[in-house]
């Protein structure tokens, strides 16, 4: 049978966990176990049809509130994945040492994330400022929301305001970065969650101990 690494903190756990999250499996289910550093056998499919939902439900919601109240609540979906994927990727590389844990979870994140918000920052705030006459819009207090929502801070920059994304004065000033407050919130998480993570399984004989050492299950 092919061997699985896990970190020695728990391996009963840990596998039990995992297998939940499509990775550390058995034979005996007809399923042929993996190793956890394989990432291409940890992509979701129903993962990523869970974030479609998510995300219809909020373009709905938008398009016409009356069409589907709730449809805000497809932010609340996308943090509870967010927890979900973040707790299995923490948890996958917990065998590697600390920096190289860590350094490389944020690698990852910033990977995925940054291209596309920079981008899409940067495009939109071009286009507004040549589309839109600036007596229409306060283009320079969207500019500013568009930097702090850049770097991960959307929603400190809105507690700022003393301004709540429900305040009809803040919605009617039509500002296209608004949104980012959520992505702040999702950053903000991914700082802290991490530590909260390992934490919660026990860090005793962890990797953080242990030097990196690992447990060979069959």
């Amino acid at each position: 049978m092919a061997e699985i690494l896990l970190p020695v903190a728990n391996p009963d756990k840990l596998e039990q966990g995992f297998s939940s999250y499509g990775a550390v499996t058995s034979s005996t289910k007809g399923i042929p176990s993996v190793p956890l550093s394989d990432a291409k056998h940890w992509y979701r499919p129903d993962i990523d049809g869970l974030r479609a939902v998510a995300v219809l439900a909020v373009i709905i919601y938008h398009m016409n509130e009356s069409w589907f109240p709730g449809g805000f609540t497809g932010v609340d979906i996308f943090f509870v994945i967010s927890g979900y994927v973040v707790s299995g990727s923490v948890l996958r590389h917990s065998n590697l040492s600390v920096l190289d844990c860590f350094v490389g979870f944020y690698a990852r994140r910033a990977k995925r994330i940054a291209p596309t918000l920079v981008t899409v920052t940067v495009v939109t705030g071009l286009l507004m400022a040549v589309m839109f006459p600036p007596h229409t819009l306060k283009l320079s207090q969207h500019f500013l929301a568009g930097s702090w929502g850049t770097l991960g801070l959307g929603n400190h920059f809105l507690a700022m305001q003393e301004a709540s994304y429900w305040d009809s004065t803040v919605r009617e000033d039509l500002d296209p970065f608004l949104h980012l407050w959520s992505l702040g919130v999702e950053e903000q998480f991914y700082l802290i969650f991490p530590f909260v993570t390992l934490m919660a399984y026990g860090t005793k004989h962890s990797a953080f101990h242990d030097g990196g050492k690992t447990r060979h299950v069959r």
